[in-house]
């Protein structure tokens, strides 16, 4: 015991001054997550089929647009978001433009896991190098990806060098990027505040020439609020700080990351509105076969804010203009359509299974089948008398409103662009509501389809496991749990290359996995 508790004190002396996530704490745990070779095969052969999936993604949505696949995919995907950023994303220059980190929200389950859904820009970068390093250190267990790995893995897949633009928004990830930009070495990868980076100054706040996003806030009805106008820090505590578990040694600097509301979406009707007003000033498109991505002097810029936040990153008129004009490239693409969940639904239509088996090839296909569950799109229009949703075996989404307790086991999230989108704000279990409770959200969800598409999937619970960690009372104890398993895949000359995985166990009686505070988060090793 006296060694576990060793363990454990090594762990808190290795915390990174930075910290890791602002105001969050989490459980430690004295040894990594371990998984069977198995399924350490699995997870290898899963980052190529789904570096697979996000290309057909792209292709679809590209045909769609071109008129070589039916309308509706790029209708779908497109709804909610301002034509601008339609077109700016659909420019030929960006085509081949894809993500370079996936990492898919795994559930381990009795038969093996299921995909809950996919990030394109996944928090927990910093954290998982963080936690390979210093339990790799430990000498005891071969970590999944290596002490190096993901350190590693990201700066391929920004050319070693690079910006991290950090919204407001997404604050509580700047300690991490911050401890990653520190172990990078050398001030290669740097951290800035997305709001006041200037591509030209690196860090500066100079407006970019043409309409700003504040028209958005007109657009809106004067609705809309700037980061600028709302700024905000947390306050001070004397408690421990900011994504330090419980009882760790106090970070410095770890309780000054600054806060606010969440951004602040275009309205529902932006397309009708902007039909009103002079067109956003947006760069133009590039001569065809030129691509900012092949300029080897261009900056590399890291996006780590989700889109619907651009209205409140001023500076974003400039980056886009930077990128436009082949002088910055940047990852995560500028492609809302790809980061919506409703490609899991697309997925399991019957008019695209053709296009799926082509592009993916007959085997993959039928692996994805395996991992992927059923998901439907909230798509209120009524079908033919004669006709029935298929796996749900109705003919209305309404009717969805009265299924029985057992017949719930579904989920309902809206399927991106928005700021509900993430961190498990929009998700409803139904066996969790009440029924007037799934009553509402189904019909807020029917009502909001114009805008904001929702999914209905289906749900599957996890296996319990067990992993010992310190309790609040400084004893070892063992929690029966359920694993949300997070592997990290950076796309490295077009393969996708595992280079860590995160393990959040959540203790039995929570059905949504996610990171909190009565959570383990520990690094996967292979046992």
């Amino acid at each position: 015991m006296d060694a576990t508790l060793d363990r454990i004190y090594a762990i808190r002396s290795a915390f990174p001054p930075e910290g890791l996530f602002a105001d969050k704490d989490w459980l430690l745990s004295p040894e990594p997550f371990l998984i069977d070779a198995k399924l350490a095969e699995q997870l290898e052969k899963l980052g190529h089929r789904l570096n697979l999936f996000n290309r057909a993604c792209n292709e679809l949505y590209q045909r769609s647009v071109s008129g070589k696949q039916p309308a509706w995919i790029a209708d779908y995907l497109d709804r909610g978001k301002p034509p601008e950023l339609v077109e700016f994303a659909r420019r030929k220059q960006f085509r081949a433009d894809l993500p370079r980190v996936i990492r898919p929200d795994l559930v381990l389950t009795e038969d093996g896991f299921t995909i809950a859904e996919l990030d394109t820009v996944p928090g927990g970068i910093g954290l998982t190098a963080w936690l390979n390093a210093t339990y790799a250190s430990f000498g005891t267990h071969d970590v999944l990806g290596g002490a190096n790995g993901m350190v590693e893995g990201f700066q391929a897949i920004v050319g070693g060098s690079a910006e991290i633009l950090v919204s407001k928004e997404a604050a509580v990830y700047r300690p991490e990027m911050q401890y990653l930009s520190r172990v990078a070495g050398d001030g290669a990868i740097r951290v800035h505040e997305a709001e006041s980076f200037s591509p030209e100054g690196r860090g500066g706040g100079r407006e970019s020439g043409g309409r700003s996003w504040a028209s958005w806030r007109k657009l809106a009805g004067g609705k809309a609020s700037l980061a600028s106008d709302t700024p905000g820090t947390n306050p001070h505590s004397d408690s421990t700080p900011a994504g330090v578990p419980e009882g760790s040694p106090a970070p410095a600097g770890a309780d000054r990351v600054g806060t606010r509301e969440p951004g602040v979406l275009p309205p529902a009707n932006i397309q009708q509105l902007a039909r009103d007003q002079p067109p956003y000033s947006l760069p133009p498109p590039r001569p065809s076969g030129l691509s900012p991505i092949t300029q080897p002097s261009a900056l590399s810029l890291y996006r780590f804010f989700e889109l619907f936040d651009l209205p409140n990153i001023p500076s974003a008129p400039a980056i886009m203009q930077a990128v436009a004009d082949g002088t910055a490239r940047i990852t995560p693409p500028f492609k809302p359509y790809l980061e919506e969940k409703l490609w899991f639904a697309l997925f399991w239509l019957r008019p695209l299974r053709e296009f799926w088996r082509r592009e993916l090839s007959e085997q993959h296909f039928l692996e994805l089948q395996k991992v992927i569950p059923y998901t439907w799109i909230l798509d209120p229009q009524p079908l033919p008398q004669h006709a029935v949703i298929p796996g749900l075996e109705i003919q209305s989404f309404e009717e969805v409103k009265h299924f029985s307790q057992k017949q719930r086991e579904l989920i309902l999230k809206i399927s991106g662009f928005h700021e509900t989108a993430w961190g498990s704000r929009s998700v409803v279990l139904s066996s969790d509501a009440s029924q007037h409770e799934w009553e509402s959200a189904i019909t807020e969800a029917l009502a909001e389809f114009p805008s904001h598409p929702h999914i209905l999937q289906r749900f599957h619970k996890g296996r319990l496991v067990e992993q010992r960690f310190l309790s609040a009372a400084g004893q070892i104890e063992t929690m029966r749990g359920r694993v949300r398993l997070c592997p990290y895949y950076f796309v490295i000359d077009g393969k996708a290359a595992l280079r860590g995985a995160l393990a959040t166990v959540c203790p039995a009686d929570k059905k949504l996995l996610h990171g909190m505070k009565d959570a383990i988060m520990v690094p996967a090793a292979v046992s």
